[in-house]
């Protein structure tokens, strides 16, 4: 695969580059459904800022949740060794879960002290979350990283990748993840496109993305993820995730 790119001279990781590519796009659909949504445009912007503060720091506090006994073993090296350190546990390390939770709570939180509407807030923004997700996940695929179980009949083999082992055929469970969110992120852009409640899509994605999560994860190879028994953190995450969203649509039907 191609985990970093040259470009005009300095190296970027492929991770980065469509992460980037993922938001920018997902800016483009906020820009292109705004001006019929009704939300207050400015308020619209703030939620994403809001939004995207609380995705890095609800990402970063749950990798370091699940590194938490590794963490505090080698935090003495924060000052001897602080660039390396800085590296390992500050500049990477993200975790989905935390950043999908902490956007939701950062926006839900703008939105209540700026008194909107946090479901129509929902219905405009939400779609953004599967696009960029999906390109992410493409950049997870080119690095290596959360690579998949040996598999000699479905398995791509890294040749360079810094995390996932090379030489070797892996289940590419990031490109499997990334075709679920691309297809949720088209039939979430639907329902808001049809006017529907915007707890209702947020429903829809849990209880998708939750089963989709929870099955991938048998498929993951990497086991630096944190588990609790015979399941990822992930995978109790995602459970938890689909049990709330069918929550929320018998709610919804109910009303």
């Amino acid at each position: 695969m191609f985990p970093y790119f040259s470009i005009a001279g300095r190296t970027i990781s492929s991770y980065s580059l469509f992460s980037l590519a993922g938001v920018l796009l997902a800016l483009l659909y906020y820009l292109r459904v705004r001006r019929r949504s009704g939300f207050p445009e400015a308020d619209g912007e703030l939620a994403i800022i809001s939004g995207i503060t609380g995705a890095f720091s609800g990402a970063k506090i749950l990798f370091l949740i699940t590194v938490l006994p590794e963490f505090c073993a080698e935090f003495r090296f924060l000052f001897s060794d602080t660039e390396l350190f800085l590296e390992k546990y500050l500049y990477s390390g993200f975790v989905f879960y935390g950043g999908f939770f902490g956007m939701l709570f950062a926006a839900f939180f703008y939105c209540r002290h700026a008194r909107l509407d946090f479901s129509e807030c929902l219905r405009l923004l939400f779609p953004m979350i599967p696009l960029a997700h999906a390109f992410g996940r493409v950049g997870c695929f080119c690095m290596g990283c959360c690579y998949g179980r040996k598999s000699a009949l479905f398995g791509i083999a890294f040749d360079n990748s810094p995390v996932a082992p090379n030489h070797i055929p892996l289940i590419p469970v990031q490109l499997f993840e990334a075709a679920g969110e691309l297809l949720l992120f088209f039939v979430t852009a639907h329902m808001a496109a049809e006017k529907k409640n915007g707890f209702l899509i947020l429903a829809f994605w849990l209880v998708s993305y939750g089963l989709i999560r929870f099955f991938t994860e048998f498929l993951r190879g990497d086991a630096y993820r944190g588990f609790l028994g015979p399941l990822s953190l992930s995978q109790i995450i995602s459970a938890a995730a689909a049990i709330f969203g069918i929550v929320l649509l018998i709610r919804y039907r109910k009303k």
